[in-house]
This record gives C-alpha cells, structure tokens and sequence, in this order.
C-alpha cells in the first residue's frame, strides 16, 4: 500500500557514494522486472488497478474532511472524523488517522460527558478510544482511556480484551492489575484464557480460572479449558473442568446463563464422543424447558454427524412444543436436502407448531419445484390443508405422490394454473427461477408480471434482469431493471449491474451511463427512509466511478447527499468500498 505520508528526498537514501557496474546492473534487473509486473497488472489506463484504487481513495478522503470542516454538531464531526481515520488505516496512512482521531479528541471538550455518538448514548471518548482499539492502536487508545473521566475500567477491559486476542496476554494481564472493578477484570482473565486456549497453552489457564469471582465468567472459563482440552487430543483432566464448570454454574442467578453452560458442556460431551455422558448431563436438568432445549441441541449433533434416523428418534422425545417442533423441522429439511422428499413430509406432519410446519413445508415445495418434480409439487400444494389438519404423521394417500422430475411442458402448465394455490406468490417467484434456468426467459418475464403485488414482482424481475447481466445480456438487463416498479429494487438490481460491469473491468461509456442511471434511481425513491438508503447506494455508484477513474463524477455523485456529515461518510464510505471491495447493502 502507498503511504503518502512519507516524503522521499535526494538524501533519503544517502548520496555521494558512487554505483558500481554489478550494482548498476541488478538496478536494471529490478527495474524490468518492475516494469513487467506493472505491465501485467495494468488495467490498460498506464497505473496498475491497485495503484489507482489507493490513489482514488486518498482523494476522496481529501474530499471527506474537506465537507468534515462544515459539520456544525461535535458529536457528528466526531463520527465523521473516526469514519475517515478508520479507512485512513486501509491506505497505511497512520500518521492521517492519529491526526483524525486527535482532531476527534479535541472535538469532545465541548460535548457532554455522554452525547449520542454513532447512534448511541456514549461517551465520546470512550468511542474514540473503541474505535482505535479496532484498527490497532492500542497503545494510543490506552493513553487517551487513563485520561477519561469516566469509563476507565470499561475502556481497560476492552483494551485488555484486545491486547488478549493479539496474544499480547502478559500485557493484558499486566493491565489487568490496573482495574478496579472486579468483575472487568474477569472480563479480561476470561479473553486471556479464551486466547491461551486457542493457542494450546490451556494448562496454564486453570490457576487464572480459579481466580474469576464472577460465577458465570468462571463457568465459561472452564468450559473453554475443556473444549481445549477434547481439541488438543488430551483430555486427562476433562472431568475435572467440567466439575468446576458445573460448579460454578450453580452460583449463576438466571437460569439462561445457567443452562447455557450446562448446554456448552453437553456439546463438549458431544464433542469428546461420549454421547451417552452428554445425554446423562442434559436428563439431570430439572428445568423441562431447559432439558428439552438440551435434547434438542443432542439431536441437532446427531444431525451434523448425518445420523438423520438418530436425531429424528430423539427429537421426538423432546418435552417442550416449541423445541420439538424446531428439531424436526430442521430434521425435515435435511431430508429435503439428501432428496429423501416422502420422509421429509413424512417428518413436517409430525411438527407440532404449525408456524414451523408452514416454513417446512414450503421448503419441500420450493425444493420440488427447484428439482423440477413440478407434479408432486402441485399435488402437495393442493392437499397443504388437510396436511396442516394432522399432527399424527400419517396420510395414506400421499404416500403414493411420484416424486419424478417433470418435463418442460409440466413447468410451464403449472406456472400458469398456480393462483389458487397455498403460496401462491413464493411459488411463483420459484418458478420463474426453474424457468431461467431452463432457458425460457421469456416466459419467466410473462410469469413475473403476475405476482400479485408491487413489491412481490419486483423481487423476479430483479432475479431476471440480475441473471441476463450474468449471461451478458446487459441490454435486456437494463430493459427489465428499467421496468421494475419498487424504486427501492430497482435502485439495488442497477446497482447490482453496474457492480458485474465494474467488477468485470468494463471501463466503458456504457458502464458510466448505468452508475448515472443508478444514482438517479436513488433519488427517486420515495422520502419515508429514503435519505438513508441514498446514504447507502450513492457511495457504492461513486465507488464504481473512482474504479473507472472518473473522481469529478464520483464527488458529484456523493454530493448529491443532503449534508455535510452524511456527504463526509459517504466519501469515507466510497473510498473503504474501493478498497476492501464491500459493497454496503440494507
């Protein structure tokens, strides 16, 4: 990355010494080799595409603290100046982001200790210090946290956290000593063990273990030592953590807590392959709420292991509604998965709820109709009342439903006689994706104009025009984006087409005319959250121009943004898309 920070000199690299010919000709090896790198990357406008972007994103930062100047409110100018500092940090540019963020501290001596900051109550500098604490910084957010007022032992926490995850765990423990409050320095003995476990170093993590006086962060302490210890291959001492983690689970006041570390330790059992000691534990709870969410975590295991028959035994033991029915409607849809489609309709008429039922069940019929078995689909579709009438598993005349893939023809009847079907619009919208699949996009535009309301018909049509850009008919994408009535859909799927056109490097006329019409289409939509949504599109088209190197046309995009902060974050917003290739979406 260029770091523009840094300014070469004639004596940067000393002078006066006089360059041999060996030296001279590895210069000159250099250099080709560099001209033949930078050749190959070039995006055919002279500057490799890396090169450019970073470049492009230096200027729209420029242009973001240009509108940083005139934002009135401090707490704003606080958000937008950490914005920039945080992207400032993608270009290598540390030296531009301590000045933002100094700027940022400098802006909260006249705010109130705590202000709405990045749509939370906080305090300022707490969130300057967070958000340093983020990118790296540590050292920097740590000074600014033993000046606060306020927050102290949070922000050392967080920083403690921090300094954990980066392996720093003797600093974090160091730091450690300076908190007051005993339960953050739980917080940070609990992401020191966390850290040592991932690194193997478990055995030294029971003596800082045994210090946490909070019953819930000792818990999980000792349940992140066992799992350790089953992930290292040497679990001599499993027992003993899960003792202690039962233990101290029995100090925690609210049963959730409680029982989620009783869950946590069932799914070590699992893990260390002792099912039936997992299934002991879960049959101990004396909570039947509880319990069953535990069985129901023990047949969701048997499921990932593909014991599809074990898990759906179990599943139907579960006490508790709700948790039953849960199971086995994820049991149904890993049938569907495995194509067992009589046993997954065999498993949706044994839920219980019919909310869990009704999800199920359309997955088996978007499944079917995905599969092409167009037929067997419909007669189900025709019998989901009846089927949602039993709860006792068994309908005797639709164990005879042919489960055969259809012929084109199947598709196309029953996409035109669907209307009076339960689900009709998901069915639909299903359909049309067969019918694009298959090949017949016309017929899948004419379906797609049938959805029954605005919103629903926009989402085929968005899936039509994105899978004509996808095949590259670009002109016949337009065509149906263009028609799409819901300007919210319609903004996304041009901004969808404009991204294949850029992402593709076509840097043409055609890809600039579609980022125009992209940002109109943004404007277009309706007030009621509209301002925020073009916060969120019109970076991403002036992104897609400062891909193309047109910075006039991606700051006129940004500055059609209402005021001077959200035209500051949308300058940030496009120069962090550039370089990390995000594309922000609602």
């Amino acid at each position: 990355m260029i770091n523009e920070d840094v300014t070469l000199t004639p004596g940067t690299f000393g002078g006066g010494v006089p360059a041999t010919r060996k030296l001279l000709l590895l210069l000159c090896t250099v250099l080709a080799v560099v001209a033949a790198d930078f050749v190959r990357q070039s995006d055919g406008e002279g500057i490799p595409a890396g090169i450019r972007q970073v470049l492009m994103a230096n200027r729209l930062l420029a242009e973001a603290l240009r509108e940083t100047q005139g934002v009135r409110s401090a707490s704003e100018k606080v958000n937008c100046l950490v914005g920039i500092a945080e992207v400032f940090t993608l270009v290598n540019r540390r030296g531009s982001a301590l000045q933002c963020y100094d700027e940022a501290w400098k802006m909260t001596e006249t705010m109130e200790s705590r202000s709405e900051v990045s749509g939370t109550v906080w305090s300022a500098g707490e969130y300057i210090a967070k958000s340093q604490v983020n990118v790296g910084f540590v050292e920097e957010a740590l000074e600014k946290a033993r000046r606060l007022a306020e927050d102290k032992d949070a922000l050392f926490a967080e920083i403690g956290e921090k300094l954990a995850e980066t392996s720093r765990t003797a600093e974090a423990l160091t730091l450690r000593e300076e908190v007051t409050s005993s339960y953050r320095r739980d917080a940070i003995a609990e992401a020191v063990i966390k850290q040592q476990c991932k690194r193997g170093e478990h055995h030294q993590s029971v003596g800082i273990a045994s210090q946490i006086t909070d019953a819930k962060m000792r818990a999980t302490a000792f349940l992140s030592i066992a799992r350790a210890q089953v992930d290292s291959g040497s679990p001599d001492k499993l027992a003993q953590s899960i003792s202690e983690a039962l233990k101290a689970s029995e100090s925690i006041p609210y049963p959730a807590y409680r029982w989620g570390i009783v869950k946590g330790i069932v799914a070590v059992q699992l893990q260390a392959k002792t099912p039936q000691s997992a299934l002991s534990t879960a049959q101990a709870i004396p909570d039947r709420f509880y319990r069953s969410w535990a069985f129901r975590d023990i047949s969701m295991d048997m499921l990932e292991r593909g014991d599809l028959q074990g898990a759906l035994v179990l599943a139907q033991t579960v006490e508790d509604d709700d948790r039953r029915a849960w199971a086995l409607q994820h049991i149904a849809l890993a049938q569907l998965k495995a194509g067992k489609f009589p046993e997954s309709l065999h498993t949706i008429t044994c839920i219980p709820v019919e909310t869990y039922a009704e999800q199920a069940f359309k997955q088996l019929l978007l499944s079917l109709l995905y599969s092409r078995r167009v037929p067997a689909a419909m007669e189900l579709a025709r019998a989901w009342p009846k089927i949602k009438a039993t709860k006792t598993g068994e309908l005797p005349e639709l164990e005879r439903v042919d489960y055969k893939v259809g012929t084109l023809d199947d598709i196309l009847v029953a996409a035109r006689h669907g209307n009076d079907l339960p689900f009709a619009n998901e069915m639909k919208v299903a359909f049309v994706r067969v019918l694009l699949d298959a090949g017949l996009t016309r017929e899948a535009g004419e379906l797609a104009k049938g959805v029954s309301s605005t919103i629903d018909e926009s989402g085929p049509q968005a899936e039509i025009a994105r899978s004509a850009a996808r095949s590259g008919d670009l002109k016949r994408a337009l065509r149906i984006a263009r028609s799409i009535r819901d300007s919210e859909v319609k903004a996304w799927t041009l901004v969808d087409i404009g991204q294949a056109q850029v992402q593709k490097r076509r840097y043409n006329q055609t890809t600039r005319l579609i980022l125009i019409e992209t940002e109109r289409a943004a404007h277009q939509i309706g007030c009621m959250c509209g301002s925020g949504i073009r916060s969120e599109i019109l970076p991403v088209v002036a992104c897609g121009l400062a891909k193309m190197g047109d910075y006039l046309g991606a700051v006129r995009t940004v500055r059609g943004l209402e005021s001077e902060s959200r035209r500051a974050h949308g300058f940030s917003a496009a120069a962090r898309c550039l370089l990390t290739q995000d594309t922000p979406r609602k």
